[in-house]
């Protein structure tokens, strides 16, 4: 999208200097991979919505970061007759990024992400907990300055 308004930019005649101010002023959208620091903590906020893909990029974003690593996710919903076989998948992709903390949120696909994380995974690094408070908790537990956090996903209030 930034190259094609790019593109449209030299277009209709803008200097470069114009377009790279326009493109200083972009924003984030909320949620979608959103990066923040609080208290030297990084988290990157991916909780609106999530697909295979989005969760490999949200995967490979958190093993960007230099410090310690954790996940929270209580995997991808609104997939239908694949989900159990997604959820696995995703498990199996979250132990091989060798996190140093997995939290794993919910009671209903959280057991194919399970599955999946403990057929490679180092389960002294994963919690269970029902509810993104209990995530919370762990968190608050566990986190310290320098290192980072991927919120992959929310259950949806009907879910």
């Amino acid at each position: 999208n930034i190259r094609l308004a790019v593109a449209l930019c030299v277009e209709l005649g803008l200097t470069a200097e114009e377009i790279v101010r326009g493109i200083e002023k972009l924003e984030p959208i909320p949620h979608r991979l959103q990066c923040t620091e609080q208290n030297g903590v990084y988290i990157l906020d991916d909780g609106y919505n999530c697909n295979p893909k989005s969760a490999e990029e949200g995967i490979a974003a958190l093993q960007r970061f230099g410090g310690r690593t954790c996940i929270v996710t209580p995997g991808i919903v609104e997939c239908g007759v694949l989900e159990g076989k997604i959820n696995r998948e995703l498990g199996k992709k979250i132990a091989a990024a060798n996190f140093d903390k997995v939290i794993l949120v919910g009671t209903t696909l959280v057991n194919a992400v399970k599955s999946g994380y403990e057929e490679s995974g180092d389960m002294e690094k994963c919690v269970v907990v029902s509810t993104l408070d209990g995530a919370k908790a762990e968190l608050s537990k566990w986190l310290q300055k320098g290192d980072a956090v991927l919120f992959l996903n929310d259950l949806p209030d009907v879910y």
